[in-house]
């Protein structure tokens, strides 16, 4: 059967991981999960933010065109 972790369980893991202070390996080791799933767990709310951060820069973007064309019109 396969084993679930709960999300507390998941981002303390993913936040070692994220820190970069020491190896995947040994975070999966100190864990007692296997490196891929740590390896996952980091990516995924990395993921999550880029995603968050390019939305945002895209409607930063739109605004500071329409700007620009808005201050062409005069």
């Amino acid at each position: 059967m396969k084993k679930r972790y709960d999300s507390k369980f998941k981002s303390k893991v993913a936040v070692e991981a994220i820190k970069g202070e020491r190896s995947i390996a040994k975070i999966a080791s100190e864990f007692g999960v296997h490196p891929n799933l740590v390896a996952q767990w980091k990516r995924k709310p990395l993921i999550i933010y880029l995603r968050h951060f390019s939305a945002n820069l895209n409607v930063v973007r739109r605004v500071q065109s329409k700007k620009i064309i808005l201050k062409m019109s005069f």
